[in-house]
């Protein structure tokens, strides 16, 4: 049997879907990340698809990896193209490519050719990672953005460059594992356990630079992201007001006071611990600041700030001269420090280890 041609109209079908084949995947590849499994000596080469995830493909070589994620991808659009089904999002992206198309292509001068070439070639290539945190965190991100006016994508970016500078900064004079623990607790200050995944985009730099951190200190680039995110939003979202109050309350707290606070919020008559507390000498476990705040009508977050600010601004005691030299912290003594430092017995050591679970 001879083959036919089709007629124009159904040939122009084809031509549009191959059309939209070719943008969909123009899009999709525009920003490919590409690794090296140094004990595997595998390249990877991966891509996000919009409602499907991260896409990877393997080979000895660069070249070998990318023709295994095309292959892939060839997979994973053909099965959806066979169902008879495309995503939302892979229309929009697919469209995307068109809207940068047609502004070429229609360029009605040379001028305005030379404007858009300029505009689409200047804008600085982005970097993306995958955030998986709480939903809460998107959600304050989101608000936050709201307020300033701008997108939610723009404030991610701030955020994460924000902390992730003063996380590099802080680690220059102290333990990283102690800045770790830090940052993870200004994360786990989020309210809910609803988790979330979503892209934050960011320079081709920071992204090296926090990936190569990560890795450093064996965590996930996600993980990091998430905590600087949070650290700087804490770091926002405590005013200057609510923070002279809460400066205020911790100052008015003296002698008797601090006694009778002390039983108040559950550490019995161990006044001593609270007092290092409220002068930033020891670390608060969630349970004492949330209890702290409570009772004194404050924000957590900004009695959080002020411990940290009364720790960075406490001036060195004087030490007579003796063999030796005297031993001063460079951060808050963790909670457990604090009450093995006290010699309790064992049930109220225990009970005062609990309010750190």
């Amino acid at each position: 049997m001879a083959n036919r041609l089709l007629d124009d109209e159904a040939a122009s079908k084809g031509v549009a879907y191959l059309d939209e084949w070719v943008r969909l995947l123009s899009a999709i590849t525009a920003r490919p990340t590409f690794e090296f499994d140094e004990s595997r000596r595998f390249a990877k080469c991966a891509v996000v698809i919009p409602s499907r995830g991260r896409v990877e493909g393997e080979g000895e070589s660069i070249e070998a990896a990318t023709a295994s994620l095309a292959q892939k991808l060839q997979h994973v659009i053909s099965s959806a193209s066979t169902s008879g089904h495309w995503p939302d999002e892979w229309h929009q992206l697919a469209n995307s490519v068109r809207v940068l198309r047609n502004q070429l292509v229609h360029a009605d001068t040379p001028q305005t050719l030379k404007e858009t070439t300029e505009r689409m070639t200047t804008k600085e290539r982005q970097e993306t990672i995958g955030v998986s945190c709480k939903r809460s965190l998107q959600t304050f991100i989101a608000g936050c953005a709201a307020h300033k006016g701008e997108s939610a994508a723009q404030v991610a970016r701030m955020l994460l460059r924000d902390g992730f500078e003063e996380f590099e900064e802080r680690t220059l004079n102290h333990s990283a594992s102690r800045v770790f623990a830090a940052f993870q607790k200004d994360y786990d200050q989020l309210v809910g356990s609803e988790t979330t995944q979503w892209m934050v985009r960011t320079s081709p730099s920071l992204f090296v630079r926090i990936r190569l951190t990560a890795k450093e200190h064996g965590k996930s680039a996600s993980q990091l992201s998430a905590m600087c995110m949070a650290h700087a939003l804490v770091r926002q979202q405590v005013t200057e007001l609510e923070l002279e109050k809460a400066q205020a309350q911790v100052m008015a707290i003296q002698g008797p006071a601090v006694r009778k606070l002390s039983a108040e919020i559950g550490l019995g008559k161990n006044s001593a611990l609270l007092s290092g507390v409220l002068a930033g000498r020891t670390a608060a476990p969630s349970k004492v600041l949330q209890a702290l705040s409570d009772r004194l009508h404050v924000a957590a977050l900004a009695l959080a700030e002020s411990f940290r600010r009364s720790f960075a601004h406490s001036t060195v005691p004087a030490f007579k001269a003796v063999e030796g030299k005297p031993v001063v912290n460079p951060e808050p003594l963790s909670w457990a420090a604090a009450v093995t430092s006290l010699k309790l017995s064992s049930s109220e050591t225990e009970a005062l280890l609990e309010l750190a679970d």
